[in-house]
């Protein structure tokens, strides 16, 4: 078994450029000669050779037990999802599959379309511990939470069983999916993790933007296993195209030294420090 790998993975050719644009400056600016997997469409190849492991989505999740087709979307939130839903499912699926638990500890997942400005090594030497670790999606004001971006209009039903099922969960912080580090243990030899985000996708799906949602869902309030990464400007280590970097608006990974540690300590935010060991994976 390897240590860590990046994984990357998107379900239509269009998405191509910009992963193979992340791709490259994942190995060149970023300095990483270690394993990249890629979850693509069937046949598809990149046109210049990074030395990739290519894999497909039917690989990946391997299994009858859980469905390749997410649940139908609601259609007034296709505008807002700019039509990405099912790009949202496969990442996913991707991510989130046991695949990954016999071959790495650790997992890094990157979206499509990420700008890398320096070294990675402070990010692949990072140890998330036993939780998964993400960016908060409510930093820095933290004055909105995850019922800003729930849609009770597009299912009335679904959101009263979510406010219902998880009363504090829409109050609270949640995570970024744009970049996640976990330990793959979390994620069980069986589909456990996969199948029950992909129940909560069959429940809520039709009244929540995205993805990220649905697993800061499970990963914070049904587990209690994540945690969020500090911020540490400007030290910027990457970004999103086509923005630009800016030293007093990044997302960032702490370089693990005392005086910067220091600097991310404030903005290091725990949204839960009790791990819970007994979920089987």
């Amino acid at each position: 078994m390897e240590d860590v790998a990046i994984l990357f993975a998107f379900d239509q050719v269009q998405y191509s450029i910009r992963c193979e644009t992340t791709i490259y400056a994942v190995r060149r600016e970023g300095n990483y000669s270690g394993p990249i997997e890629v979850v693509a469409p069937r046949g598809f190849a990149f046109s210049r050779d990074y030395n990739l492991r290519m894999r497909t989505l039917e690989q990946v999740v391997g299994t009858s037990e859980v469905p390749l087709e997410p649940p139908r979307p609601c259609d007034l939130l296709n505008e807002k999802r700019r039509q990405g839903w099912r790009g949202y499912y496969t990442k996913t699926l991707a991510s989130m599959s046991s695949y990954w638990a016999m071959r790495y500890r650790r997992i890094i997942f990157m979206d499509c379309g990420m700008q890398v400005h320096r070294s990675l090594a402070p990010l692949v030497s990072f140890d998330p511990g036993h939780r998964l670790v993400a960016h908060s999606a409510c930093y820095p004001e933290y004055k909105w939470g995850m019922e800003h971006v729930i849609h009770p209009e597009c299912g009335k039903a679904a959101a009263r069983e979510l406010a219902f099922a998880y009363p504090k969960a829409l109050k609270a912080d949640f995570f970024q999916s744009t970049l996640m580090i976990y330990p793959t243990d979390l994620l069980g030899r069986s589909h456990e993790a996969l199948r029950d985000i992909v129940g909560l996708y069959q429940r809520f799906g039709a009244v929540v933007e995205g993805d990220q949602e649905l697993l800061s869902l499970y990963w914070i309030h049904k587990r209690s296993a994540a945690g969020t990464l500090p911020l540490v400007a400007p030290h910027c280590l990457y970004d999103y195209l086509p923005r630009k970097p800016h030293p007093h608006n990044c997302r960032t990974f702490v370089v693990l030294h005392r005086e910067l540690h220091k600097q991310a300590k404030q903005h290091w935010v725990e949204m839960h420090t009790e791990v819970q060991h007994d979920y089987g994976a």
